[in-house]
């Protein structure tokens, strides 16, 4: 023990002490209560008001008041707000002081619960499960925060996982840029080399909701060098229409039409700013209840969705499954506990809407080409609608000087035998002044399908282009797509996968395209087995490419045999050697050898391969090594043949200038965060690789979720004795292209065991102590004595234990050369009044 007994007075003062600064035995099997009536033989000049002491008999109890706190019902936060708590002392907590007005805001169906209906808006609610039954409430002070728990009969709908957009972050202003720099020296066997280097850079400005973004790229191969400057845009989200407005250059959607460049002014659905149960399609549940009933809904043996109905009617409306397919089962239980099931078939297309839903884009702009051809002026207009009975409506207009084209189409889900779409295209294309106006169609149908029941999983697509004159837009402005004279008359595509459980899985894939007045044609097919065998993997895989032009053939057939075998039995980490033997059917059979795996928590990556063509006894082989940091990565590689050598580099990762400072970081998304833990230096950010903050406590998070609760957790195994992290993770709720800040809240300082005396005895038992301007506290235990941690080298204390003039006194002190010698610093001081 570090204590002496001329500090603390006897075993029976520590275990006081620890109990009251909140640490307890490792292994506690009951819950602790201290009777304040047990200190009635303590002086009372030397004793806080025993009233007031009860409220810390509890492990983490504080003294009642008005706390900022954020909520959070049924694990989703819905606001940050000031709320009374009182101290409850048949529960030893602080319980919430709430109103019906409030729980209103919450969601709760106040007037749909008999214990509610009638009070009035501003009526007081402190046992919270005497009003709903099963509610309870949490109230976390190191955290700020309420949570709630609320059944979810006692919710209105929209509530389940509706965020609330005033929670929305924006982020605050920044830049950002996004590096990646590759290159390669080639020697050829006479030793002559040639020289290539690649840049390319993604930059950003954010101000308020605009985000500014630019995409360029630096190329210089053999003495010769070009800039180019792919695209810049103007971005923000538009929130209450759920959609996100594009100014520069950007793309079409290519739903209903064909996706291209352009430059303009987009103005399009984001589905992402919906809860998640609006994503998406799913079908409505409708049935019927006798009786206020419990509705339950299980997709593939899961409850992914239970509610509470009255009798009669009910549709539910909210539902996300777990899968794009897999019938819904339903269960009604009713007041008496007789049950009836029924079955919601379900598949989807990813054009599918649930019932009310709406997906739309406008656009105005200047085509963009490839191939420096025609870029006349458009505009654009789609919209997907969610209709009655598993149906969606889709369609679009699309129109230039030259070109118009109209589209229209139907989506089906008929449940067990999958769903299914069709549509179908006019345009009218003017291909330049001299020629005639040529008109087509073209059709399309969708097909898709999971079969639970056996893992299978099948997507069929089938075009039909009625004429030899149909274009879609990009093709009426290529002058290279014109050129060939032949246009595509149909196209087939599908694809297979299926588990076979232990015995592996296999997948099929296809594709056929052909063209009018024209021999041309172009198929693909592949095919693959893979199979684990007691931790080693053995893979099996076809391939087969054919196309046919201008009376050119040309054919391919490829078999590749895999085997992987680990070896963290026998190396660290995560380690494979690999081989594998292909052959081309002609003969020509290629065998490759090599070693491959990651160490250092899989920020270090390596590879060293062996290859050798059997016909040409050609031979060559490579060998490459990584590293992922938190500041970026960087990759260097060798390749040999007979013929040539190669050495190739590479550098990535990000940089982020915001309002306190410039820190370094891996390759970024759209949506970060910077993180703040001051002092806490190098601590690893949890469930994101190679991450860390730098020496002053920062990091970037480099990828979050928008529109959506993003979990920040530091890992504070590795801090120093001077930094006590308060809360170690943070939450934030960024908007599309935000930098947001994860503020993770630290006590930087030392920790000190204060002696502290007042009138010539010890500072009564139970008074609050504070570090003057902070909410830096502790607790005087008998005999005087506070511990505080986080506290700089002087400063002032407070010290309160009643109400009175007479029940608070003030100290101040400062650390001796000696005393920031010891880990836990002692002292004994005076505290005046």
């Amino acid at each position: 023990m570090l204590y002496s007994l001329n500090k603390l007075r006897s075993y029976s003062t520590l275990l006081t002490m620890l109990i009251l600064i909140g640490i307890s035995p490792i292994h506690a099997y009951g819950k602790e209560y201290f009777n304040p009536n047990a200190l009635s033989n303590i002086d009372d000049s030397h004793l806080a008001d025993l009233n007031s002491l009860e409220q810390f008999s509890s492990s983490g109890a504080q003294l009642p008041g008005n706390y900022r706190v954020s909520v959070i019902v049924n694990d989703k936060m819905v606001g940050i707000k000031n709320i009374d708590f009182i101290f409850d002392g048949h529960n030893q907590q602080l319980e919430p002081v709430l109103t019906k007005e409030i729980l209103k805001q919450w969601g709760v169906k106040t007037d749909a619960i008999p214990t509610l209906k009638d009070l009035q808006n501003n009526s007081q609610i402190i046992d919270i499960e005497k009003y709903i039954e099963y509610a309870t409430t949490q109230f976390i002070f190191s955290k700020q925060t309420l949570k709630v728990n609320i059944p979810q009969i006692a919710l209105n709908v929209d509530v389940r996982d509706r965020i609330d957009p005033a929670l929305f972050d924006q982020g605050m202003p920044a830049f950002i840029l996004n590096y990646d720099l590759s290159g390669a020296r080639t020697w050829n066997k006479n030793n002559n080399y040639q020289d290539d280097r690649f840049l390319s850079l993604r930059s950003g400005f954010n101000l308020g909701a605009w985000r500014l973004r630019n995409y360029s790229t630096y190329d210089y191969n053999n003495g010769k060098s070009h800039w180019d400057n792919i695209n810049t845009y103007l971005e923000r989200d538009i929130q209450p229409l759920n959609s996100q407005l594009t100014i520069g250059d950007t793309s079409t959607e290519a739903v209903v039409f064909d996706g291209f460049q352009f430059k303009g002014i987009k103005l399009a659905s984001d589905e992402s700013m919906l809860p998640y149960s609006l994503r998406g399609f799913a079908p409505v549940v409708r049935g019927f209840a006798q009786s206020n009933a419990k509705v339950t809904v299980r997709q593939n043996g899961s409850i992914i969705y239970q509610t509470y109905v009255a009798p009669g009617p009910f549709a539910l409306t909210d539902l996300y499954p777990t899968s794009y397919s897999g019938n819904l089962d339903v269960t009604v239980v009713e007041e008496d506990g007789s049950k009836k099931s029924f079955v919601v078939p379900f598949s989807s297309l990813a054009i599918m809407q649930r019932e009310g839903g709406i997906k739309y884009s406008a656009v105005i702009g200047k085509y963009r080409s490839e191939n420096n051809s025609k870029e006349p002026n458009f505009v654009e207009s789609t919209l997907i609608y969610g209709l009655p009975w598993n149906t969606t409506l889709f369609g679009g207009t699309l129109l230039s000087g030259d070109y118009k084209s109209y589209a229209m189409g139907l989506g089906f889900n008929f449940g067990d035998f999958g769903a299914i779409s069709f549509d179908g295209k006019h345009a009218t294309t003017k291909l330049n002044i001299a020629s005639q106006n040529k008109q087509g169609q073209a059709y399309r149908a969708q097909y898709s399908k999971t079969l639970q029941s056996t893992d299978s999983t099948i997507s069929l697509e089938a075009v039909r282009y009625s004429s030899k004159d149909f274009y879609d837009f990009s093709e009426a402005n290529e002058n290279n797509y014109l050129n060939l004279n032949v246009n595509k008359r149909s196209r087939y595509q599908a694809n297979l996968s299926q588990s076979l459980g232990e015995h592996g899985s296999f997948y099929l894939s296809g594709y056929l395209q052909d063209y009018w007045q024209s021999t041309r044609k172009e198929s693909t097919f592949s095919a693959g087995y893979n199979i684990v065998v007691k931790n080693i993997s053995f893979g099996l895989s076809y391939g087969h490419t054919e196309s046919h032009y201008q009376g050119n053939s040309n054919k391919t057939n490829q078999v590749t045999f895999r085997v992987n075998i680990p070896l963290d039995e026998w190396l660290p980490g995560h380690n494979y050697l690999t081989t594998n033997i292909s052959s081309d059917g002609n003969g020509n059979t290629t065998m490759q050898a090599g070693l491959s795996g990651n160490t250092l928590d899989n920020r270090l990556t390596y590879s060293v391969q062996q290859n050798h063509e059997q016909q040409s006894h050609y031979t060559g082989g490579n060998a490459s090594v990584g590293y992922e940091g938190s500041s970026g990565s960087v990759n260097l590689g060798y390749a040999y043949t007979e013929q040539s050598k190669r050495l190739d580099y590479g550098v990535q990762g990000g940089v982020v200038v915001h309002p306190y400072g410039v820190t370094l970081s891996q390759t970024l998304s759209d949506t970060i965060a910077v993180v703040t833990a001051p002092s806490a230096s190098y601590a690893p950010l949890q469930n994101t690789q190679g991450v860390e903050t730098n020496r002053w406590g920062y990091a970037i998070k480099p990828y979050l979720t928008p529109y959506t609760e993003n979990k920040i957790t530091l890992n504070i195994g590795n801090l120093g004795n001077d930094v006590d992290i308060v809360d170690n993770n943070a939450t934030v709720i960024p908007t599309k292209g935000a930098v947001v800040l994860a503020k993770i809240n630290t006590h930087v300082g030392f920790r000190l065991l204060m002696t502290l005396t007042s009138h010539g005895g010890p500072l009564p038992f139970g008074a609050i102590v504070t570090l003057k301007n902070t909410e830096n506290s502790g607790i005087v235990g008998d005999g005087g004595e506070v511990y505080l941690s986080g506290m700089p080298t002087h400063g002032e204390l407070i010290a309160k234990w009643g109400g009175a003039k007479n029940q608070t006194c003030r100290v101040n002190y400062s650390l001796s050369d000696n005393e920031m010698q010891q880990s836990i610093k002692f002292i004994t001081a005076q505290c005046i009044q």
